[in-house]
């Protein structure tokens, strides 16, 4: 996602939807990922890491490690089981002025299930580089396990809403 130029945020929303499609017969039980949401690199830059977990394992976990250490992050995880065919809308709004992750699963309007979880962004603000965000939807084929790839699963309108100081 391109910007004009480089800008600090003070909230960033990510959202989307996605038909649950087959779990991966690899590991069905496997992180399915539905969204990576980052500032053009893994470390300390992950606004939103959204997986589904299937069969065996039905949950749901959202994580942010943004300007946080290798191998550290916060995130949230609730069990939740979703069901091959179904639409559902995904919501991770990062408010780095309050600190607060909220990430949410929606059926038709309404809140499913959701959570909190605390964001890390130094200063309050969520630096954006000159580079722009960078969303990846699913996993790809042989991925390292636990993740596995999410053949089949189905993205559509993803929307980004970036809200600076004094806006």
């Amino acid at each position: 996602m391109p910007v004009p130029q480089a800008l600090n945020a003070t909230k960033v929303l990510a959202e989307f939807d996605v038909v649950a499609g087959p779990w991966n017969p690899r590991l069905p039980k496997g992180a399915h990922n539905l969204i990576f949401f980052h500032r053009g690199k893994f470390r300390s830059n992950t606004l939103a890491n959204v997986n589904a977990y299937g069969p065996g394992n039905d949950k749901a976990k959202a994580a942010q490690n943004v300007d946080m250490p290798a191998h550290f992050s916060t995130s949230t995880e609730f069990g939740f089981t979703f069901e091959q065919g179904q639409t559902y809308h995904i919501s991770s709004l990062y408010d780095a002025a309050t600190q607060k992750v909220t990430f949410g699963i929606y059926q038709n309007g309404a809140l499913i299930k959701g959570g909190q979880y605390q964001a890390t962004a130094r200063n309050r603000l969520l630096n954006v580089p000159v580079t722009g965000l960078v969303a990846e939807f699913g996993n790809n084929n042989n991925q390292f396990l636990p993740e596995v790839s999410s053949l089949g699963w189905k993205f559509a309108n993803f929307h980004v809403e970036i809200v600076r100081p004094n806006n």
